[in-house]
Formats: C-alpha cells, structure tokens, sequence
C-alpha cells in the first residue's frame, strides 16, 4: 500500500479498533499492547500504516511508544493537556479567536454550573466555598489566586458528573480530590 488517502484512512480504521479495543477491554495504563508482528497480523495492514496509526494514537495521548529491548506499544492514559492541543490546533484551523472561546464559555459555563448545582456532593459544595473565601483573600496574590480559581472550576466541572466537562477543565498543580471521581 502507498502513502495516500487509502493508507491514512487505513491507519484511522486501525488506530479506531485499537482504542475500542483497549476501552472494551479495559486495558489498563501501562499495558504493553501487541507486538508489531502480532498487531500486524491481526489489523492485516502495511508496517507503514501500522506505524501511521500508532503515531496518531501516540499524538492523542492513547498509547505511550517505547524503544529499546522492552519497548513497544503500551496503553497511556490521556490527559486534558491532549484533548487540548487537538482542540486548539482545531480552532487555529477554524480561525477562532479568543474572543470566539470567552463567547463559548458564557453558554457553556451556567450549563456547567446547573449541572454542578444538581449533582455536587456535599463535600463537592464545601470545597467550592473554602475556595472561593481563599480567593477573596487572596485577591493581592496572582499566582495563589489563580491556583485556587483552576480548582474550583476542576471541582465545579466535576460535580456537574459529566466527563466531557470534566475532561475540558485542566486539573491545576497540586490538585486535591475531593471525593467525587469523574
């Protein structure tokens, strides 16, 4: 097979049965996957296409790719720091600016926040307001207020106990769990 839309529509189709494959099963992180001989075997593509379609896995964060003697494919676990580079390349290509994103965010976040409002825990909820007292403290401090704004918007967007929301708001550094996995 040669490079062309045959080939990248083949390395999308096997890079789509790998990640299936690895959520149907519920493949951990850090599982070495199948040897290159065995992958191509079972997905009956080129090496070529193989390694385009581990590319884009690896690009999106899916799979980590190793060299070495205990190298190979192993299954990564991906971060909002993927999902964003994707989406801002995306809305690079679409020619949105930020003013088209903070226009987003005002529909998007009341919705947020109903969500949070009906499905907060408790614990969800006191958070929420320890954090929002620290940043009436610390409204003189940048750095700390801005911490503090990342986490409670990480623990708003997973009290609304919808993932995509979740995975939309980057955790901040030192992130305290508060009880309510998404």
């Amino acid at each position: 097979m040669g490079a062309g839309p045959r080939s990248e529509k083949e390395a999308l189709r096997v890079a789509r049965e790998i990640a299936r494959r690895v959520y149907r099963d519920n493949i951990p992180s850090g599982t070495k996957l199948a040897s290159e001989a065995e992958a191509l075997a079972t997905y009956e593509v080129s090496r070529g296409t193989l390694r385009e379609a581990l590319r884009y896995l690896q690009l999106h964060g899916v799979i980590e790719l190793r060299t070495g003697p205990n190298g190979g494919q192993f299954v990564a676990d991906p971060h909002w720091q993927d999902l964003a580079s994707t989406i801002a390349l995306l809305l690079q290509f679409a020619d949105a600016t930020v003013e088209h994103v903070m226009e987003a965010r005002l529909y998007i976040d009341p919705g947020m926040a109903a969500l949070a409002a009906r499905n907060a825990t408790q614990r969800d909820v006191e958070r929420m307001d320890e954090l929002l007292s620290e940043m009436r403290q610390r409204l003189s401090d940048y750095a700390t207020y801005y911490e503090l704004y990342m986490e409670f918007w990480d623990v708003l967007a997973r009290s609304s106990g919808n993932p995509l929301l979740s995975l939309l708001s980057p955790p901040p550094q030192g992130h305290v769990d508060c009880g309510n996995s998404a």
